[in-house]
């Protein structure tokens, strides 16, 4: 959790020290932390079944630390959106162009949005 934590306010100062609008490299940068948050929940869920299923856990602190890792993955979800609704039009389809090129022929869980604007 305390390394989530840290991920999660480097992301938010990323954001709020750019000036307006973020750069595409800052709001790649956003974009990568949070994915990383992605992976090291999925990769925490695991230890806390495990540690509970040993007994290390009780079932209230599991759902405690399970709660608090989501609500961490969730913020950083929302900063990351936020960085990326802030970047300029133009290049937020940068950004989308050169995720969806260099992910032809892989897969990927990171996602690639939309423009609604």
């Amino acid at each position: 959790l305390a390394k989530a934590s840290e991920q999660l306010v480097t992301a938010m100062e990323l954001l709020i020290r750019e000036p307006f609008p973020p750069s595409a490299q800052r709001s790649e940068q956003i974009r990568m932390i949070n994915h990383d948050l992605k992976t090291a929940m999925r990769d925490y869920r695991l230890w806390v079944v495990e540690q509970t299923a040993t007994g290390s856990l009780d079932t209230p602190q599991a759902i405690r630390r399970m709660d608090t890792m989501r609500w961490l993955r969730r913020i950083g979800y929302h900063v990351w959106r936020i960085s990326f609704h802030m970047t300029d039009a133009d290049v937020r389809a940068e950004l989308r162009s050169a995720r969806a090129a260099s992910a032809v022929g892989t897969t990927s869980d990171r996602p690639v949005p939309e423009d609604k604007a």
